[in-house]
């Protein structure tokens, strides 16, 4: 459903789907680097597993914060340091950045608030 292309030498692509995940691919080698369930309820669930699809992903200037929007009339905000990686060394996916506090209300502002 949509797609952006990192900033600078990056070489990454980021695409939404219908099915409520978000990809990121090497453009050079056309690897999937890594898939989050974004805008899916249940994700750990087959059988209720349901995802409202992306419309719309844009990357930060700084290639290290993504923005997404869904079918599910949310927005979510992404955060992934470039070096990190699992134990086998595989990127490790983004983590989702809570833009209020659910219980205050108050928006996202705080550098440590990021993962």
């Amino acid at each position: 459903l949509c797609l952006c292309f990192s900033h600078g030498a990056g070489y990454n692509i980021c695409t939404g789907a219908e099915d409520g995940t978000i990809k990121f691919w090497n453009s050079l080698t056309g690897e999937i680097k890594c898939t989050i369930d974004a805008h899916v309820s249940n994700p750990t669930s087959r059988a209720s597993r349901q995802g409202r699809p992306v419309n719309s992903v844009s990357y930060h200037p700084d290639n290290f914060r993504l923005v997404s929007g869904s079918s599910d009339t949310t927005v979510k905000l992404w955060y992934r340091k470039s070096d990190a990686v699992d134990k086998k060394g595989r990127p490790l996916p983004p983590r989702r950045v809570p833009l209020a506090d659910e219980d205050e209300g108050e928006g996202m502002g705080e550098e440590e608030r990021m993962y």
